[in-house]
């Protein structure tokens, strides 16, 4: 037999005995073989060491065992082993672990704080409740529709009609201009007027609680004092009777005292002295369509007629009022304006005017009280006065002389009571001031042909100097 024959029975045989496919005439043959040639015998060891190795390796992967015995250690011990990786410092793995679990917290308070604000934002009948009782001629809508209630909400709107005022849960007074428009934020750090348009007048105690007017140019933050906040076509007016408040626009603050009044606009804030209140109330505020711009020019204080009850039927035009008395003869005002003439509104624009003594006269009076008189009014041409009844269409009841469409200069002279009219400076009607009636039933007042442009509303007296 030869060398090579030979070591292949030899391998044939160890590798059967692996297998544990070897029969005992196979295993006495494989005993004699390795008796007989020791460097057999010492390469069959090495491979039963090999094996064995291998197969614990998988079985304690597969299926690990709890117990191993000595003898497998210590053949274990002979592979090389792997090598360690280093190990980061205790301290700065403490500090690695301390930071990722901040930034985790950090993560879990902004998931809280969002849901918290979105469920605010979804619930707003969880914000604290105004504390504001309005009385007066007044429209209060809540969630888009009028509402009869008094004790207003956050986000109630609130129009006056006519004078009007809020009162505070801390017996704070809010006065409200006629065809001042008002939206109510309140929050838990306080209580905020978003005016709109109009003028507030706010005599305040020490407010332990934030109270602010805020426009569309300036929020206005007051403690304890009173004062006066005006909205008008892109500009502020604020006026402070007396204690402090603390302005703010765009890019500036300012702190006003007893005594200063500020202009806020897109330019900036423009401070200035208090030496005419009266003078604040120059300029007319417009309900819908435009404004006036109204400016004294001679005369002096007016006297204010008798005022009939309010009528309570008609709640577009304001209070609705039947008024005979003509004007003194003293007062004279100029207005301009300009008006676009949407089809929509017949032509008829809501505004207020003041006719206040003249600046050298308040002068001369030495700050003493002097009377103003507000007027509520409507202007206009009418090209169509309507009827309107709850159960029919709306009747056509007079048609006058309309103006054409697109922009036009406006300016009513009132001297006297005569009102002259121009526009684009070219004198369209002159005559006595006219008036409105109001009759249940009517949404605009019968007028006959050639009626004036001019027609009053409402008059309320006030003081607009210092008290």
């Amino acid at each position: 037999m030869s060398r090579q024959v030979d070591d292949e029975r030899f391998d044939a045989l160890v590798a059967r005995h692996l297998d544990h496919t070897l029969d005992v005439a196979g295993r006495t043959e494989l005993i004699a073989r390795l008796g007989a040639d020791p460097t057999r015998r010492r390469d069959y060891l090495r491979l039963l060491e090999q094996e064995e190795l291998l197969t614990t390796g998988v079985r304690e992967v597969l299926t690990p065992s709890a117990r191993i015995d000595a003898a497998r250690l210590r053949r274990t011990r002979r592979l090389p082993r792997p090598p360690r990786l280093p190990r980061l410092p205790r301290r700065g793995h403490r500090r690695s672990r301390l930071q990722a679990w901040t930034v985790r917290a950090s993560w879990l308070v902004a998931a809280l704080v969002l849901l918290v604000v979105g469920a605010l934002a979804l619930r707003p009948d969880l914000r604290p409740p105004s504390g504001i009782a309005v009385s007066g001629d007044v429209l209060v809508e809540r969630a888009g529709a009028p509402t009869p209630e008094r004790r207003l909400n956050h986000d109630d709107v609130v129009t006056a009609l006519g004078p009007a005022q809020m009162t505070l849960a801390d017996g704070g007074v809010v006065a409200l201009s006629p065809m001042t428009r008002v939206v109510v934020r309140t929050a838990a750090v306080g209580l905020d007027l978003h005016l709109t348009r109009g003028e507030v007048d706010c005599d305040l105690p020490v407010q332990p609680r934030g109270f602010s007017v805020t426009t569309a140019e300036a929020t206005t933050a007051v403690v304890g004092t009173r004062f006066r906040v005006g909205a008008d076509a892109g500009a502020t007016r604020v006026a402070v009777a007396h204690g402090r408040v603390r302005l703010r626009a765009a890019d500036a603050q300012t702190l006003l005292v007893a005594g200063e009044t500020a202009h806020v606009t897109s330019a900036g804030i423009r401070r200035a002295a208090h030496d005419a209140p009266a003078r604040l109330a120059d300029t007319g505020r417009w309900h819908a369509h435009g404004r006036f711009a109204a400016q004294v020019v001679a005369g002096g204080a007016t006297m204010p007629p008798a005022l009939p009850p309010d009528s309570g039927r008609d709640r577009w035009i304001g209070r609705g009022w039947t008024w005979h008395a003509p004007l003194p003869a003293a007062a004279a005002i100029a207005m301009q304006a300009r008006f676009e003439f949407p089809a929509a509104n017949d032509g008829i624009w809501h505004g207020e005017v003041f006719l206040a003594p003249p600046e050298a006269q308040r002068d001369a009076e030495e700050a003493q009280p002097s009377p103003c008189l507000r007027l509520a009014l409507r202007t206009g041409i009418p090209t169509v006065v309507r009827r309107t009844t709850p159960d029919a269409e709306p009747e056509v009841l007079w048609t006058g002389t309309g103006l054409p469409p697109g922009p036009r200069l406006l300016r009513l002279e009132l001297d006297a009571g005569t009102v002259t009219a121009l526009i684009d400076g070219q004198v369209v009607w002159r005559g006595p001031l006219g008036f409105t009636t109001v009759t249940p039933g009517l949404r605009w007042a019968r007028r006959s042909a050639g009626a004036s442009p001019l027609v009053i509303d409402q008059v309320a007296l006030e003081s607009l100097l210092p008290r």
